[in-house]
């Protein structure tokens, strides 16, 4: 229950009221908080149709492996004991001996790998817990602390549009080796011409492709640290497809958003 203090005054104080006559009180006020409480459905999904819950799963972490141990031999090791196909990344460790990961796997088995059975389950000195997430304040992180998060959408997407990146001219060439199977393309907003650069860095955007999917890209020259552009080909279709970090909505920015969607309508090429 919520507490408000309220003044009030005394019953006896009402001059309707016989009673003896008495001072001023403060009174606690009592309100019902109201709660926003999740329900969760128990009735069996239809098999006629596509309407069911996602898996709900749970991240582990698992410390003090070998260095040459790699995330594939991981997931192969929990496929063999449990037959459960789970997801592992590596944490980035610095100067480590040892390195450390990340493991999802299914909330309904998470018994298996915890507590006693965990003892039981993982290679002996292995240490292992749930993983705490972190949450992220505000626009706080570049793509050098995203690469865990930007591989994973690059597993399952086949266009990656980045914003923020945060690097350098010479650190363009970081996008290239996110991932194996995918192209790249990116701009920094950084000018490290005009001498010493103060603070972090900032802007700066990127396109990245699955090779796999669109075996040729053209790069399209936008001549704008806020935007890059690249034409996606497969088979006889073509796609452009941009990446556009426009600037906050204020009426100062406008010659900015101006300037943007003038290179964007430059860009694209009249139909006809």
């Amino acid at each position: 229950m919520a507490e408000a203090v309220k003044y009030a005054p005394n019953p006896s104080n009402n001059p309707s009221n016989n009673s003896k006559q008495g001072k001023d009180e403060w009174s606690t006020v009592q309100y019902k908080r109201r709660k926003i409480i999740n329900r969760r459905g128990v009735a069996q999904p239809l098999e006629q149709f596509n309407f069911k819950a996602a898996e709900r799963k749970i991240s582990l972490y698992v410390s003090r492996v070998h260095k040459e141990t790699t995330p594939g031999d991981i997931e192969a090791f929990i496929k063999y004991k449990t037959d459960l196909n789970v997801q592992v990344y590596k944490i980035n460790k610095i100067n480590n001996e040892f390195n450390a990961f990340k493991v999802i796997v299914p909330l309904n088995s998470v018994d298996l790998f915890l507590n006693d059975n965990g003892d039981r389950f993982w290679p002996a000195d292995i240490v292992f817990r749930k993983f705490w997430e972190r949450k992220q304040v505000g626009n706080k992180r570049s793509l050098k602390r995203s690469l865990q998060e930007i591989v994973q959408l690059c597993n399952s997407h086949h266009i990656i549009a980045l914003q923020e990146t945060w690097l350098f001219p010479h650190d363009l060439g970081l996008l290239n080796t996110i991932h194996k199977q995918f192209g790249s393309h990116g701009v920094s907003a950084v000018d490290t011409e005009q001498g010493m650069v103060r603070g972090r860095p900032y802007g700066g955007v990127a396109l990245l492709w699955d090779r796999n999917i669109f075996p040729n890209a053209d790069i399209v020259q936008c001549n704008n640290d806020r935007m890059v552009a690249v034409k996606l080909v497969r088979g006889d279709r073509s796609i452009l497809v941009f990446s556009v970090y426009m600037p906050t909505d204020c009426e100062d920015n406008f010659p900015i958003m101006t300037q943007c969607l003038a290179n964007i309508s430059a860009t694209v090429p009249c139909p006809g």
